[in-house]
Protein backbone atom coordinates (compact mmCIF):
# COMPACT_ATOMS: atom_id res chain seq x y z
CA UNK A 1 0.00 0.00 0.00
CA UNK A 2 1.40 3.49 -0.93
CA UNK A 3 2.56 5.94 1.77
CA UNK A 4 -0.21 8.34 1.28
CA UNK A 5 -2.66 6.05 1.63
CA UNK A 6 -4.58 6.09 5.28
CA UNK A 7 -6.36 3.64 4.74
CA UNK A 8 -7.11 0.35 2.16
CA UNK A 9 -10.40 1.59 0.99
CA UNK A 10 -9.34 5.23 0.62
CA UNK A 11 -7.48 6.91 -2.14
CA UNK A 12 -5.67 10.40 -1.34
CA UNK A 13 -6.47 12.43 -4.08
CA UNK A 14 -3.33 14.51 -5.77
CA UNK A 15 -2.59 17.59 -6.44
CA UNK A 16 -2.17 17.11 -10.06
CA UNK A 17 -5.79 15.38 -9.58
CA UNK A 18 -7.63 18.75 -9.30
CA UNK A 19 -9.55 18.97 -12.61
CA UNK A 20 -11.33 15.39 -12.81
CA UNK A 21 -11.44 16.82 -8.44
CA UNK A 22 -13.44 19.47 -9.75
CA UNK A 23 -15.38 17.54 -12.56
CA UNK A 24 -16.39 15.05 -9.67
CA UNK A 25 -18.14 17.37 -7.23
CA UNK A 26 -19.55 19.85 -10.13
CA UNK A 27 -21.54 16.58 -11.30
CA UNK A 28 -22.22 15.66 -7.80
CA UNK A 29 -23.78 19.02 -6.54
CA UNK A 30 -25.00 20.70 -9.96
CA UNK A 31 -28.64 20.81 -8.57
CA UNK A 32 -27.75 21.55 -4.76
CA UNK A 33 -29.98 24.24 -3.25
CA UNK A 34 -27.15 26.07 -2.04
CA UNK A 35 -25.87 26.82 -5.42
CA UNK A 36 -29.30 28.55 -6.17
CA UNK A 37 -29.12 30.79 -3.44
CA UNK A 38 -24.91 31.53 -3.85
CA UNK A 39 -25.27 32.49 -7.10
CA UNK A 40 -29.16 33.89 -7.12
CA UNK A 41 -29.63 31.92 -9.85
CA UNK A 42 -32.33 28.73 -10.96
CA UNK A 43 -30.24 27.05 -12.49
CA UNK A 44 -26.14 28.56 -12.02
CA UNK A 45 -23.93 28.11 -14.72
CA UNK A 46 -21.60 24.93 -14.58
CA UNK A 47 -18.83 27.63 -15.22
CA UNK A 48 -19.46 29.17 -12.01
CA UNK A 49 -19.94 25.79 -10.08
CA UNK A 50 -16.33 24.53 -11.05
CA UNK A 51 -14.71 27.64 -10.12
CA UNK A 52 -16.46 27.64 -6.70
CA UNK A 53 -14.74 23.72 -6.40
CA UNK A 54 -11.82 24.96 -7.94
CA UNK A 55 -11.46 27.50 -4.95
CA UNK A 56 -12.60 24.63 -2.77
CA UNK A 57 -10.44 21.74 -3.60
CA UNK A 58 -7.37 23.93 -3.66
CA UNK A 59 -8.15 24.98 -0.50
CA UNK A 60 -8.52 21.52 0.85
CA UNK A 61 -4.93 20.91 -0.78
CA UNK A 62 -3.63 23.53 1.26
CA UNK A 63 -4.72 22.69 4.91
CA UNK A 64 -7.12 19.34 4.40
CA UNK A 65 -7.71 15.85 3.47
CA UNK A 66 -9.23 14.92 0.01
CA UNK A 67 -10.09 11.27 -0.53
CA UNK A 68 -11.62 9.39 -3.08
CA UNK A 69 -13.46 5.59 -3.57
CA UNK A 70 -10.05 4.64 -6.16
CA UNK A 71 -8.13 6.63 -8.61
CA UNK A 72 -11.13 7.02 -11.05
CA UNK A 73 -12.88 9.89 -8.67
CA UNK A 74 -15.94 8.48 -8.35
CA UNK A 75 -16.61 10.24 -5.29
CA UNK A 76 -14.63 12.54 -3.08
CA UNK A 77 -15.13 13.73 0.56
CA UNK A 78 -12.99 16.53 1.80
CA UNK A 79 -12.04 16.62 5.22
CA UNK A 80 -10.72 19.56 6.77
CA UNK A 81 -9.11 20.42 10.26
CA UNK A 82 -10.89 23.07 13.06
CA UNK A 83 -8.42 25.42 12.81
CA UNK A 84 -9.43 25.39 8.54
CA UNK A 85 -12.86 25.17 8.73
CA UNK A 86 -14.12 29.10 9.54
CA UNK A 87 -12.20 29.93 6.02
CA UNK A 88 -10.10 33.23 7.55
CA UNK A 89 -9.06 35.62 4.75
CA UNK A 90 -5.58 35.36 5.13
CA UNK A 91 -5.89 31.55 4.80
CA UNK A 92 -7.55 32.18 1.71
CA UNK A 93 -4.57 34.59 0.74
CA UNK A 94 -2.04 31.88 1.73
CA UNK A 95 -3.07 29.49 -0.18
CA UNK A 96 -3.83 31.22 -3.55
CA UNK A 97 -7.48 30.79 -4.04
CA UNK A 98 -8.49 34.46 -3.02
CA UNK A 99 -8.19 35.62 -6.14
CA UNK A 100 -10.67 31.90 -7.31
CA UNK A 101 -13.04 33.72 -5.58
CA UNK A 102 -13.16 36.90 -6.28
CA UNK A 103 -13.98 35.61 -9.43
CA UNK A 104 -17.09 34.57 -8.65
CA UNK A 105 -18.42 37.60 -8.93
CA UNK A 106 -19.45 40.92 -6.34
CA UNK A 107 -23.27 39.31 -5.14
CA UNK A 108 -21.87 35.85 -4.86
CA UNK A 109 -19.25 36.91 -2.91
CA UNK A 110 -21.52 38.99 -0.58
CA UNK A 111 -23.81 35.74 -0.30
CA UNK A 112 -20.79 33.21 0.39
CA UNK A 113 -19.47 36.09 3.54
CA UNK A 114 -23.06 36.29 5.34
CA UNK A 115 -23.38 32.38 5.08
CA UNK A 116 -19.71 31.83 6.00
CA UNK A 117 -20.28 34.27 9.10
CA UNK A 118 -23.77 33.03 10.08
CA UNK A 119 -22.74 29.36 9.75
CA UNK A 120 -19.48 29.82 12.10
CA UNK A 121 -21.75 31.38 14.23
CA UNK A 122 -23.59 28.81 14.96
CA UNK A 123 -20.79 26.10 14.85
CA UNK A 124 -19.54 28.22 17.59
CA UNK A 125 -22.53 26.66 19.91
CA UNK A 126 -22.55 23.21 19.32
CA UNK A 127 -20.78 20.72 22.05
CA UNK A 128 -17.51 20.49 19.68
CA UNK A 129 -14.13 20.05 21.38
CA UNK A 130 -11.76 23.22 20.41
CA UNK A 131 -9.77 20.23 17.98
CA UNK A 132 -12.31 18.43 15.70
CA UNK A 133 -12.73 17.33 12.08
CA UNK A 134 -15.08 19.16 9.77
CA UNK A 135 -16.25 16.93 6.74
CA UNK A 136 -16.97 19.46 4.05
CA UNK A 137 -17.88 17.85 1.18
CA UNK A 138 -19.22 14.28 0.37
CA UNK A 139 -20.24 14.24 -3.82
CA UNK A 140 -20.78 11.05 -5.76
CA UNK A 141 -20.94 11.22 -9.26
CA UNK A 142 -24.75 10.90 -10.41
CA UNK A 143 -24.11 7.58 -12.21
CA UNK A 144 -22.59 5.92 -9.49
CA UNK A 145 -24.87 6.66 -6.52
CA UNK A 146 -26.41 3.88 -4.35
CA UNK A 147 -23.39 1.54 -4.72
CA UNK A 148 -22.11 2.07 -1.48
CA UNK A 149 -19.30 5.10 -2.10
CA UNK A 150 -20.61 7.70 0.02
CA UNK A 151 -20.32 5.03 2.70
CA UNK A 152 -17.21 3.82 2.31
CA UNK A 153 -15.97 7.17 1.97
CA UNK A 154 -17.50 7.67 5.50
CA UNK A 155 -16.46 4.90 7.60
CA UNK A 156 -12.91 4.81 6.09
CA UNK A 157 -12.00 8.42 7.44
CA UNK A 158 -14.10 7.78 10.34
CA UNK A 159 -11.78 4.44 11.32
CA UNK A 160 -9.15 7.23 11.03
CA UNK A 161 -10.59 9.75 13.38
CA UNK A 162 -11.38 7.19 16.13
CA UNK A 163 -7.41 6.19 15.96
CA UNK A 164 -7.35 9.59 16.96
CA UNK A 165 -9.97 9.81 19.43
CA UNK A 166 -11.69 12.85 17.66
CA UNK A 167 -14.83 14.58 16.80
CA UNK A 168 -16.42 15.44 13.47
CA UNK A 169 -18.68 17.75 12.07
CA UNK A 170 -20.70 18.07 9.05
CA UNK A 171 -23.49 19.76 7.76
CA UNK A 172 -26.45 19.77 4.85
CA UNK A 173 -29.05 21.46 3.62
CA UNK A 174 -31.00 18.02 2.41
CA UNK A 175 -32.47 16.98 5.46
CA UNK A 176 -33.35 13.07 4.07
CA UNK A 177 -28.89 13.25 4.32
CA UNK A 178 -29.17 13.40 8.16
CA UNK A 179 -30.45 10.05 7.98
CA UNK A 180 -27.65 8.54 5.98
CA UNK A 181 -25.09 10.11 8.54
CA UNK A 182 -26.69 8.59 11.37
CA UNK A 183 -25.75 5.50 10.62
CA UNK A 184 -22.39 6.13 11.52
CA UNK A 185 -23.35 7.63 15.00
CA UNK A 186 -23.33 11.01 13.98
CA UNK A 187 -25.98 13.02 15.71
CA UNK A 188 -28.63 16.20 15.31
CA UNK A 189 -26.83 19.03 16.81
CA UNK A 190 -28.96 21.23 15.61
CA UNK A 191 -31.36 22.80 12.93
CA UNK A 192 -31.17 26.51 11.53
CA UNK A 193 -32.78 28.60 9.08
CA UNK A 194 -30.09 30.93 8.24
CA UNK A 195 -31.24 34.62 8.71
CA UNK A 196 -29.02 35.85 5.83
CA UNK A 197 -29.77 32.91 2.97
CA UNK A 198 -33.22 31.15 1.98
CA UNK A 199 -31.57 27.80 3.52
CA UNK A 200 -31.96 25.34 6.41
CA UNK A 201 -29.06 24.07 7.68
CA UNK A 202 -28.66 20.18 9.54
CA UNK A 203 -25.56 20.26 12.07
CA UNK A 204 -24.89 16.49 12.82
CA UNK A 205 -21.64 15.92 15.47
CA UNK A 206 -20.04 12.69 16.00
CA UNK A 207 -18.35 12.33 19.27
CA UNK A 208 -14.62 10.91 19.92
CA UNK A 209 -15.02 6.95 19.79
Amino acid sequence: MAKNQPNQHLYQVKKAELNPAVDTLVQAFTDDPYFKVIFGQINPSLDLICQYFKAIIKYAQCYGEIYADSEDLKGLAIWLPSDFQQFKMNDLFSCGVLFDILNLGVQPIQRLYYFVQENNLYIKQLPLPRKFSYLFYLGIKPQYQGQGLGRQLVSGFIKILDRKKMSCLLQTNIKRNTEFYQKFGFELAAHKQLKTQDLEIWYLVRKSQ
